[in-house]
C-alpha cells in the first residue's frame, strides 16, 4: 500500500497533457509562429522605413529648408532602435512556437519546459517594455506641461 500511495502522490503532482490540450497547443504553436513571422516582416519594414526616412529627411533639411527642426539622422535612429528592440520579443515568440511544436511531436518534457521558458521571456520582455514606454510617456507629458507653463510666462 505504501508504494501505491507514493505513486498516487506523484501522479497528483504532475500535469498531464491530454489530446484536447495537445491539439490546443498545436494550434497555439502554429499561430505563434505566424505572428512571429509577421513580426519579423514588420521589423524589416520598420528598418527600411528608418533608412529611407533618414535619407529623405536629410535631403529635405538643406540650407534653404523649412524642415530644420527635423533631423533625418534622429528620425532614422529612432526607427532603427525601435526595430532592434522588437527583435527580442519576436525571436522569443518564434522560439516558443518551434520548441512547442517539437515537444509535442517528440513527447519530450525538457523541450516543452524550454518552450514555456521562451514564452515567459517573451511576456516578461513585453511587460518591461510596456512599463518603460508608459514611463517615457509620463516624462514627455510632464516636460510638455512644464514647457507650456514656462512658455505662457513670456
Amino acid at each position: 500500500m505504501d508504494n501505491f500511495t507514493q505513486n498516487q502522490e506523484q501522479t497528483n503532482n504532475q500535469l498531464i497533457i491530454d489530446d484536447v490540450s495537445k491539439n490546443f497547443l498545436f494550434v497555439t504553436a502554429k499561430w505563434s509562429k505566424l505572428i512571429a513571422i509577421l513580426g519579423f516582416i514588420g521589423i524589416g519594414l520598420i528598418m527600411l522605413a528608418g533608412i529611407f526616412s533618414s535619407l529623405f529627411l536629410s535631403a529635405l533639411s538643406g540650407p534653404a529648408s523649412n524642415y530644420e527642426f527635423i533631423s533625418g539622422g534622429v528620425v532614422g535612429f529612432i526607427y532603427l532602435l525601435t526595430g532592434a528592440i522588437y527583435i527580442v520579443p519576436v525571436l522569443y515568440l518564434y522560439r516558443f512556437a518551434e520548441k512547442l511544436r517539437l515537444a509535442l511531436n517528440t513527447q519530450r518534457q525538457e523541450t516543452l519546459n524550454l518552450s514555456f521558458e521562451y514564452l515567459k521571456k517573451h511576456y516578461k520582455f513585453i511587460g518591461i517594455l510596456a512599463i518603460a514606454v508608459l514611463a517615457l510617456y509620463a516624462l514627455i507629458f510632464v516636460f510638455v506641461l512644464l514647457f507650456g507653463a514656462s512658455a505662457s510666462l513670456f
